[in-house]
């Protein structure tokens, strides 16, 4: 029956090891493992049963499948075979249709959960550098309000007009609450008769300093110089 079951995979392009008996078969399975398993139940030392223990509760071999073997003749415990982690079962005499059809079957299942194992692998990297580029982002910002809260100048950070975060100073200078700015628009803290040059410089992303005249809280007209830089912030140009 083994060489039987040798030569029929073999002849479909398998490449077959096979054991013939419960040790050997182990510790050929631990030394390499395989894709598959095909277990006879009734062996000379230990039966399939005990393989299939053995084999499941190693790191190296659990996830590997296991089909049972057993006569037509034998006692063969399915529900048994199937808790200690077998996936199918084939009687003989042989069916070489059917051993060749659960073969394929079982291979195939295996190449997509290796294949899904590769891909929650290295999603788990990718979530991981993720994480550490969150965290390197959160601790350049961090230094980032810092030096800015240090600053006699007023600071904003706007992503085309639209004001992302402000400074104590620029609050101060303006006479709003952090909360009042978040989300404007530049153009609204901006006097009338300035709002054109601010919106060209904007858009232009030109970095030299010029003079502008801004409006209070309170409507008081004051003059400003100001001067833009582009810079990474939260994944974005602004």
């Amino acid at each position: 029956n083994l060489r039987l079951l040798s030569d029929l995979l073999s002849q479909q392009g398998y490449d077959v090891r096979p054991a013939t008996n419960g040790r050997q078969a182990i510790s050929s399975a631990q030394f390499s493992v395989p894709d598959l398993i095909l277990l006879d139940i009734l062996m000379p030392d230990i039966d399939g049963y005990a393989v299939c223990q053995a084999l499941k509760a190693d790191e190296r071999t659990r996830d590997v499948p296991i089909i049972f073997i057993s006569a037509l003749g034998d006692t063969f415990d399915k529900v048994k075979a199937f808790a200690l982690g077998g996936v199918d079962y084939i009687t003989k005499p042989f069916q070489e249709a059917e051993v060749l059809a659960r073969v394929r079957t079982h291979l195939t299942i295996r190449s997509y959960q290796q294949q899904l194992q590769e891909q929650n692998v290295l999603l788990q990297q990718k979530n991981t550098l993720l994480e550490n580029q969150k965290q390197d982002l959160r601790e350049s910002e961090a230094r980032f309000r810092g030096l800015s809260e240090a600053t006699f100048e007023g600071i904003l950070i706007h992503d085309k007009g639209c004001i992302l975060e402000v400074n104590q100073t620029l609050e101060q200078m303006f006479g709003y609450q952090r909360s009042e700015i978040l989300g404007r628009n530049i153009l609204d803290f901006v006097a009338p008769e300035s709002r054109d040059v601010v919106l060209r410089y904007i858009q232009a992303g030109d970095e030299h300093p010029y003079e502008a005249k801004a409006i209070r809280k309170d409507g008081a007209i004051f003059p400003i110089e100001v001067q833009a830089k582009a810079m990474p912030y939260q994944g974005r140009n602004v």
